[in-house]
């Protein structure tokens, strides 16, 4: 697949917008509305997925990649099996074989058609989450798939666009002069770098831009770096804290790390972006989703050595070498290729995270969220006095982690 060119996009985007007014216009609205989400099957989006069904009851269609809508309600439905069983059953819940990067979404065309009239709210959460990968590998669905979801929003009933995107647009923030990041500022090429990921989750905020400056209604989420349920410690195997821990683990050591990265379990993402999302009226703009402390990243090895790993703090160039001479490892040749993690460990001055701001979600929704949370059985409170994770969150997390063979028993 070619890359995609923004300008075109951009281009085609306000001929739609032009088009599609008059259209809406004309229509009924006295259909029932539903809500729409790409990225089902991932570790966030399968929790969204749970937290909408669980917040309302509008019929949720999943745009899912498969073999057909047997194929897309048992990768669903089987997902939900193992965090809400009663979620899992939910007649409102709707599974649609699809693909963001085809033309309609990849749906037929029938369908396609009766989605365009019926759906209110889209839920964008599909993405390639492959740090370690070039921007050519990532665009064709981070900002081609955007950019579908975009077209289908312009089309028939009119639309509010959530888009959850990742404080990763500001990864390189610091090192271009801007040590502080509010959720008002806008991220740019020099904010967002050019590691393959974070510059394709600027891109696709950008084709966003563009469409909201042409009508169409978008609320944008920045999820900080997601770690694991709070409710069961599951995390992925192949996610910037796993690999972390699996080239620490395997050299005995981890670098000196000079970052405060803004974290957020996985369960209280999914939770605050529905909360925020389906309030009477949602705000236009972007959301900073994340704890309101952030964590200092040397603290991510405090938690390993007290769950028993004895790792030693080296300086940068050491541990460097160390992880070369595991070369061969694949834990080691991950973590080698892995660029973003010079600024979300910090390894120097001016390659560390700048500071987060998230005063739009503290203000809004925190009492909310750590509520829901609770009642679905989660670690509502997971900081101590000062701010900090307690260590029952952790523990499952790494008994996950060994369960599933990433690392070995300490």
């Amino acid at each position: 697949m070619t890359l995609v060119r923004r300008g075109a996009l951009a281009s085609g985007m306000r001929a739609r917008v032009t088009r599609m007014a008059s259209v809406r216009a004309r229509m009924r609205e006295d259909v029932t509305m539903a809500i729409l989400l790409t990225g089902a099957t991932g570790f966030l989006g399968s929790r969204l997925c749970a937290a909408l069904l669980r917040r309302t009851d509008r019929e949720v269609v999943c745009v899912v990649r498969a073999t057909g809508a047997g194929h897309a309600e048992q990768r669903v439905r089987g997902l939900l099996r193992t965090q809400d069983p009663e979620v899992a059953a939910s007649r409102a819940l709707r599974c649609v074989p699809g693909d963001i990067t085809g033309d309609g979404l990849g749906m037929g065309r029938a369908e396609h058609e009766e989605l365009c009239r019926t759906v209110e709210q889209v839920y964008h959460c599909g993405a390639s989450v492959n740090m370690a990968a070039p921007y050519e590998h990532l665009a064709p669905v981070n900002v081609g798939g955007t950019a579908r979801v975009v077209e289908f929003c312009l089309r028939g009933r009119g639309k509010r666009l959530h888009h959850v995107s990742t404080l990763g647009v500001f990864l390189t923030a610091r090192e271009s002069g801007r040590p502080e990041v509010t959720e008002a500022i806008r991220p740019s090429p020099e904010t967002s770098g050019r590691i393959g990921y974070p510059r394709s989750k600027y891109e696709a905020e950008a084709l966003l831009t563009e469409a909201a400056a042409q009508g169409l209604r978008v609320t944008v989420y920045r999820p900080g770096v997601i770690l694991a349920d709070s409710r069961s410690g599951a995390c992925p195997a192949d996610d910037f804290v796993a690999r972390v821990y699996a080239a620490a683990v395997l050299t005995g050591c981890h670098p000196r790390c000079l970052s405060r990265l803004p974290v957020v379990p996985v369960d209280h993402a999914a939770e605050t972006i529905a909360e925020l999302s389906l309030r009477p009226a949602p705000r236009s703009g972007a959301y900073h989703v994340m704890l309101p402390e952030a964590l200092p990243a040397a603290e991510l090895f405090d938690w390993a050595r007290s769950f028993g790993y004895p790792l030693v703090e080296v300086p940068p160039a050491t541990w460097h070498a160390a992880l070369k001479a595991h070369g061969r490892s694949r834990a080691a040749l991950a973590m080698r290729t892995l660029a973003i993690a010079e600024y979300g460990l910090g390894l120097s001055e001016d390659r560390r995270m700048p500071d987060y701001r998230c005063a739009a979600v503290t203000d809004a929704v925190t009492g909310a969220v750590t509520g829901a949370v609770r009642q679905l059985g989660g670690q509502a409170g997971l900081l101590d006095q000062s701010g900090l994770f307690g260590p029952d969150y952790f523990t499952p997390m790494f008994r996950a982690l060994v369960d599933r063979q990433v690392l070995p028993p300490p």
